[in-house]
């Protein structure tokens, strides 16, 4: 029976741990609640003790099983859990300070970084961060109660989570855990992928023409790309100045520490245009081995602490998210007007084959009827 308990109890912390891994951001059912997990290994061997569900049991009826040693079991058990979700944490937290340290060493590292940072343009700059480290490869991220209540998409067998850090949580160091699209499949008749918007040539001049009433007209003599870089330039010249005092603050132990605020200011409008301009460019699938010298990122290397790289990344991410979520908007508008069009045409075509159709039938029948009454009557004046 004690090595049944200690089964039953270690079988229903992974269960536990399990669930709490697949959590989304911010709720509180996905944390791991170690009081419920004692209560229902608890709650399980009682049932087991009266129905006689455990073989061990069943063969040992008279063995008796000190409550105490269970207990202590189950703390042990517990506090072993607690460690191991702690050593996770530290361990996510180190790979997102290694990340940081690693996509500034120079601009194709920083580029890398954005590529897929452009795809994920709704995950704040942290996260993106990680899920670039775990999967760089990744297109569309979301919880496991997402792909299931939402898009009524499951897990793959076999799939591993992306970590993240759950900033939300205020019990302590908790992960939560993304996955990718790759990793999961749709039900059959209900489920359904998310719709990834793309950019084609005919969805250009409408998506400017958007972007320019928000933002300002650019010069229609350029390329479409260049307009895009051109609206970046412009986001960054309006915004860096209102984030210069919090990359001041951050500067200690980075390569911007020693310069004056002119030249901290230079290179964070500088690198900030560059990255959202880069983004955009990314996101709406831009010929990047043409555009891509375009961007030196000459100063991206002096952000190389946690904080300056904080600074830069969130901003670069928050000012390119509502241009993205425009450019989305404005795709699936093009996209939803010419398929009705293309509807409403079929549905007058298919009406006028099908009077087309009717009137033939009648034009059918009326020469066989015709050509019936001729020949049974000889005295007809047609021949």
């Amino acid at each position: 029976m004690i090595a049944a308990s200690v089964f039953v109890l270690s079988a229903l912390t992974l269960t536990g741990v399990y669930m709490a891994s697949i959590g989304d951001s911010g709720e509180d059912d996905n944390r791991i609640d170690f009081a419920q997990i004692e209560k229902q290994a608890q709650e399980q061997q009682l049932a087991d003790e009266r129905f006689g569900n455990d073989q061990e049991l069943s063969q040992n009826d008279d063995m008796d099983v000190d409550p105490q040693y269970t207990e202590a079991n189950s703390a042990g058990v517990t506090n072993d859990r607690k460690e191991n979700c702690v050593r996770k944490y530290d361990f996510i937290s180190a790979l997102a300070k290694e990340t940081a340290a690693e996509v500034v060493k120079n601009r194709e590292e920083w580029m890398k970084y954005l590529t897929t940072a452009a795809r994920l343009y709704k995950y704040p700059f942290r996260e993106q961060l990680l899920i670039y480290a775990q999967r760089p490869d990744a297109t569309a991220c979301a919880s496991i109660e997402l792909w299931n209540e939402r898009m009524h998409c499951w897990v793959n067998k076999g799939a591993k989570g992306i970590a993240l850090l759950d900033e939300d949580d205020a019990y302590g160091k908790r992960l939560k855990y993304v996955f990718d699209v790759s990793d999961v499949h749709a039900a059959r008749r209900i489920g359904r992928y998310p719709e990834l918007w793309e950019l084609h040539e005919e969805h250009k001049e409408d998506v400017i023409k958007r972007l320019e009433q928000t933002y300002g007209a650019t010069d229609d003599k350029k390329l479409f790309e260049e307009r895009l870089m051109e609206i970046a330039e412009r986001i960054a010249a309006d915004y860096y100045e209102e984030l210069l005092p919090d990359l001041q603050y951050m500067i200690e132990d980075s390569f911007l520490e020693g310069l004056d605020e002119q030249n901290v200011g230079i290179r964070l409008r500088e690198t900030l245009s560059d990255s959202i301009s880069f983004t955009l460019l990314s996101a709406c699938g831009a010929d990047m081995q043409e555009y891509g010298s375009e961007f030196a990122f000459d100063y991206i290397y002096e952000f190389n602490s946690m904080d300056t790289l904080a600074v830069l990344g969130d901003a670069a991410n928050e000012l390119a998210k509502p241009v993205l979520l425009e450019i989305g908007r404005t795709i699936r508008a093009y996209n939803r007007s010419h398929e009705q069009e293309q509807t409403e045409n079929l549905t007058q075509k298919g009406l006028a084959n099908t009077s087309e159709i009717d009137y033939n039938a009648l034009k059918r029948e009326s020469e066989s009827g015709h050509e019936e009454y001729i020949d049974n009557n000889q005295n007809s004046v047609e021949r």
